[in-house]
């Protein structure tokens, strides 16, 4: 009975090392997939603010979103947005219209949604 105990107690440790092997293996795999090198280049950070730019023309023309201030970055293809609408429906017209600007690879919607929000004339910016 010990001796079958002593011998669990081995399998176990030995499937336990093997997990924790496959979970760093696992993760390093993932690390490398996700460790992308930013480009620093002058050509690309000229596209991105090429590409910020034609984002905030988007958003400044789209008759929902007049009047409100939403800051653009752009980083690798990926926008940025952040500032504050008055609903969901204006956040997600936000992102969207950000997302139809050719280039856009993706978004990240950091807009606050306060319905208190006030309307910004052009001429207040």
């Amino acid at each position: 009975m010990t001796e079958n105990i002593a011998s669990h107690s081995r399998r176990i440790r030995q499937l336990c090392l093997v997990l924790f092997c496959m979970c760093l293996w696992i993760a390093e795999g993932a690390g490398a997939l996700q460790a992308k090198e930013p480009r620093q280049d002058a050509k690309s950070i000229r596209e991105d603010s090429e590409l910020a730019e034609k984002i905030r023309r988007a958003l400044t023309t789209n008759q929902s979103l007049r009047g409100r201030i939403i800051t653009v970055i752009v980083n690798d293809g990926i926008a940025l947005l952040s500032g504050t609408v008055n609903s969901e429906a204006e956040r997600a017209e936000a992102a969207l219209t950000a997302f139809r600007v050719q280039g856009v690879i993706d978004v990240v919607d950091r807009i606050t949604v306060s319905p208190t929000c006030r309307e910004v004339k052009p001429d207040q910016r």
